[in-house]
């Protein structure tokens, strides 16, 4: 078993991260992807595990309150793609697609 990485978790009762989808190229080369949650929404989270220890990757957000990714794709190293949704503030929701190279 490992420890996941919990940017949400703040020792305060609130809910902890979700991931929703994990890609494993190799035993170190493993990415996941979900949200965390934030004061009145969530940000979309995507980790990377070396084989050690995970790293939280920056991801731009997109709209101020819900922003997730529901799928990951890693087709080889330095391929990732990752895809969700975000709620305007109008409360519809927009497809989002990450792609790092």
């Amino acid at each position: 078993m490992v420890p996941s990485l919990d940017p949400g978790r703040d020792g305060k009762n609130r809910p902890s991260a979700e991931m929703t989808s994990v890609s494993a190229l190799s035993p170190s080369d493993v990415w996941a992807a979900g949200l965390y949650p934030l004061k009145g929404g969530a940000s979309t989270l995507l980790v990377h595990w070396n084989g050690r220890s995970w790293q939280q990757v920056p991801t731009p957000a997109t709209h101020r309150f819900w922003n997730v990714f529901n799928g990951l794709s890693v087709p080889s190293s330095g391929d990732i793609w990752a895809v969700g949704g975000a709620m305007t503030i109008a409360g519809a929701w927009q497809a989002i697609v990450l792609h790092q190279s």
